[in-house]
């Protein structure tokens, strides 16, 4: 079983899923804490999901059947105000994905 994190550690977490984050990257909380590293970056230009796939060991030595934990940061849509700065994020994610 995995660490029990508090309130605070998982809103840290969770704003994870907004970095720029790379496979192989290090995934730290509290200022340098490791929780895991990048296996998988998801970027799915066609659907807009965005997606970083942590496991607890390194991807570059840790086979996957040592993988014992698993956390999967899914980025929210881009809000509407980035329009001037990342239209094609935004249009993606409120238009394509919400028309009919």
């Amino acid at each position: 079983m995995g660490k029990a994190y508090t309130d605070d550690e998982r809103v840290q977490i969770a704003k994870k899923e907004y970095d720029n984050l790379n496979e192989n990257d290090p995934v730290t909380i509290n200022n340098g804490e490791t929780i895991g590293y990048v296996s998988k970056v998801v970027n799915d230009k066609k659907t807009g999901e965005q997606a970083f796939i942590i496991t607890d060991g390194n991807p570059k030595v840790q086979k996957p059947s040592e993988v014992n934990n698993v956390t999967v940061l899914y980025q929210g849509s881009t809000s509407p105000e980035k329009i001037g700065s990342q239209a094609g994020e935004v249009k993606q994610d409120w238009w394509d994905n919400n028309k009919s």
